[in-house]
This record gives C-alpha cells, sequence and structure tokens, in this order.
C-alpha cells in the first residue's frame, strides 16, 4: 500500500471513530495530538490558539497541559511556523521555576503546536481585575514580589539560561505584559 493510500484509510478510519463517538471539535482537535484528550479551549491569541489539555499515558499516568496551536489561516505561511518553532526550541533550554516548561514541539495535520506546562491561576491582567472585583487592591508589597519574580525569570532568561552545548542564549522577551505573565495559585 502506498503513503497515499494509507493517509486517506487513516482519514476515513479517524472519521469514523469521531462520529462514533460524537466528540466536540474541541476534543477532536485534542484527540489528533497525540495522546493529549479532554481540551478546552482557553483564549485565542494573534498567531496561536491556547487550550487547556490533559495528556493521558499509561498506568493512569495524567497530566495537566497547555497546548500552543498555529492559527490554521498562518499554519501555511513560512514565517510564522519559523517563528512557533524557534520559540519552542529556545523555550526548551529554560529551566526556572518562574518560566513554564516546553514539554513538546509537534506537527498534526500541518499545524504546528507546542505542549507545555499548565500553571494554575491567572494571567497578571485577570488577577489584578478579580482583586478589584472583590473592591480591593494589589498591595505594594504584593506588587513588590510579583515584579521581583517576573524580574528574576527575565535575568534568567537574559543571563543564566544556555543552550545545549553551554552558551549563553541571552534570551529578551518581547512581549513582557499582563496577559503574558501567569500569577500561579501556589
Amino acid at each position: 500500500m502506498d503513503l497515499q493510500t494509507l493517509t486517506r484509510e487513516g482519514e476515513a478510519a479517524w472519521l469514523r471513530l469521531k462520529n462514533h463517538l460524537e466528540l466536540s471539535d474541541a476534543f477532536a482537535l485534542c484527540f489528533i495530538f497525540s495522546a493529549h484528550s479532554q481540551v478546552v479551549e482557553l483564549f485565542r491569541r494573534r498567531l496561536a490558539e491556547i487550550y487547556r489539555a490533559r495528556f493521558i499515558g499509561v498506568q493512569g499516568f495524567r497530566k495537566e497541559v497547555v497546548l500552543k496551536v498555529i492559527l490554521e489561516n498562518l499554519s501555511q505561511k513560512k514565517e510564522f511556523t519559523d517563528m512557533m518553532i524557534q520559540e519552542a526550541r529556545i523555550a526548551a533550554n529554560l529551566n526556572h521555576p518562574h518560566i513554564s516548561q516546553i514539554f513538546e514541539l509537534g506537527l498534526v495535520e500541518d499545524r504546528y503546536y507546542i505542549s507545555m506546562e499548565y500553571v494554575e491561576g491567572y494571567d497578571l491582567h485577570q488577577f489584578i481585575s478579580r482583586v478589584r472585583e472583590r473592591g480591593m487592591n494589589v498591595t505594594d508589597p504584593l506588587a513588590a514580589y510579583i515584579i521581583a519574580k517576573i524580574c528574576d525569570a527575565l535575568q534568567y532568561a537574559y543571563f543564566g539560561a544556555r543552550d545545549h552545548s553551554g552558551t549563553p542564549l541571552k534570551i529578551i522577551h518581547r512581549d513582557v505584559s499582563p496577559p503574558n505573565i501567569l500569577v500561579s495559585r501556589d
């Protein structure tokens, strides 16, 4: 059997399975992303859709992850796929308690995705909004603590992060903004 026939049969089997299980589109998308399941779309950004998913492995192993999936309309544009690949390659070298870990860069049906650490909590914008909704303010000591943790992560990315050969990466984050800063429940 040739590759084209195998691909057609695989797609047909997937459609039968999808119809049989009556999967939602989000769940179906997650199902095709390897062993991820129970996916929920969190939000959509300029370049990617962000999903919360559960990785399911053998013997009941489960891990909450985030899937960052390049937007379908950008998946055929080399400029954008190269950006996602570069982001994953660089981020895979980062190992710091205040930087989300990258687990996997994958490609399914011409769409790149990054599987990364799920941080339970809020982005900084949501966090400040929730504090204000309760009629409170972020205290100066709490604001200073959050800023110190952000600076610690940025300092590591520039001065401490190294590639596999030990060369300093000197990473400069191009979008340090409240939606890109996560405040965990911890």
